[in-house]
């Protein structure tokens, strides 16, 4: 995908685990910062048995070792923007936390928090590290809807809700939230946007259209990962959300109509 880019090619850091069939996780987010022309690396915190079915195991990279990776980074060059993905334990929280307060960059922190059965899959002590370690630090804390609602504990069920939950997680130290939408009826193929304006808190809904396709398996870290690329390069908060919103949708609309797996596919992230 080419946007035209002349500006000097930013580095981006994704943190998270690995899926080897390439439709979400660090592969996703490699791939979404080649299409939009950034440098992309990785730090790993789980390797996955996975597949378009689903999830079969995964083993977890001792914390010693992903803090050396994440030291090896930093120490050669450092870099424009980072995010986050699957952390899952709560001593590589606080560990990765201890290290990334110390940048002054966009920290997007998207939690990898329930299966896609919206069932819990981090322990209470990983949600309590997410929240007294991780929130501070989020220039954008994107969950999706049902991370929203279980970080709230409750069921989010309508637009109303959806901006009350921003405000509340908003309460609890990130610089602005991003609640996406996508398994609630009526937010089909919309998230909001909630952060602080000049005068006062500003939210705002980004809706795109709905696409009638199974491929959607990485969307949501597809998106966080184009919108770290975008703040490494200067945008304003709430113009990187609009544009890796519609890197989005292009990426969905170019993946409908594939056949990778056989079940719930990638999109196709060059576009």
């Amino acid at each position: 995908m080419s946007q035209g880019f002349s500006e000097t090619e930013v580095k981006v850091l994704s943190i998270g685990g690995s899926d080897p069939f390439g439709a979400a996780g660090i592969q996703a987010d490699i791939k979404t910062f080649s299409a939009l022309e950034a440098y992309g690396m990785s730090v790993l915190t789980t390797v996955t048995a996975q597949n378009s079915l689903g999830v079969y195991g995964r083993y977890d990279v001792p914390v010693d070792f992903i803090e050396l990776q994440l030291e090896s980074i930093l120490g050669d060059g450092g870099i424009n923007a980072l995010k986050t993905g699957f952390l899952g334990r709560h001593e590589v929280i606080e560990s990765i936390a201890e290290v990334i307060s110390l940048l002054n960059i966009p920290k997007i922190i998207d939690p990898v928090l329930v299966n896609g059965k919206g069932e819990q899959i981090i322990s209470n002590l990983a949600l309590k590290a997410y929240r007294e370690r991780l929130f501070p630090l989020a220039s954008l804390f994107s969950p999706n809807l049902r991370e929203a609602g279980l970080l709230l504990g409750r069921r989010l069920s309508n637009l109303t809700q959806v901006e009350q939950a921003a405000h509340e997680l908003l309460n609890e130290g990130p610089q602005a939230v991003l609640i996406k939408g996508g398994y609630l009826e009526p937010a089909k193929g919309a998230d909001f946007l909630l952060y602080q304006g000049k005068a006062s808190l500003e939210g705002q809904w980004f809706f795109g259209k709905a696409i009638d396709t199974p491929n959607t398996h990485g969307s949501g870290d597809t998106l966080s990962a184009a919108i770290s690329v975008f703040l490494a390069r200067g945008f304003v908060l709430k113009d990187a959300v609009k544009e890796a919103k519609d890197y989005l949708q292009k990426a969905l609309e170019a993946g409908a109509l594939r056949q990778i797996g056989s079940g719930r596919g990638p999109l196709k992230h060059h576009v």
